[in-house]
């Protein structure tokens, strides 16, 4: 049988749970945060955006959950900007993009 106890709640509302299974006397670590409401940021900004624009070095073009970020440095995408827009344009990917113009 195994047990969870909510550890910790960060203020981008991850939450961090213990699991203990004292069949396998093992203590497990689980975060959790929910992608919703960062899925449902980038749908208001990409509707308000006015696209990428030329000239400028420097725009906003997603924003991420921390799980994804965590995933994505275990994929080793994250440090590899041309993966990361590749990945951002990737159809399954493309609603953590805050543009509708293509990154890769």
């Amino acid at each position: 049988m195994s047990t969870r106890e909510l550890i910790d709640v960060k203020p981008d509302g991850t939450r961090l749970y213990m699991d203990w299974d004292e069949v396998e006397r093992k203590v497990r670590f689980l975060s959790v945060c929910d992608a919703e409401p960062v899925l449902e940021h980038n749908k208001r900004r990409t509707n308000n955006g006015r696209g990428l624009m030329p000239g400028h070095w420097a725009e906003h073009v997603a924003t991420l959950d921390c799980i994804t970020v965590y995933m994505l440095i275990r994929q080793g995408i994250w440090n590899d900007d041309k993966a990361l827009f590749k990945w951002l344009d990737d159809n399954d990917y493309k609603k953590f993009k805050t543009t509708t113009a293509r990154l890769a």
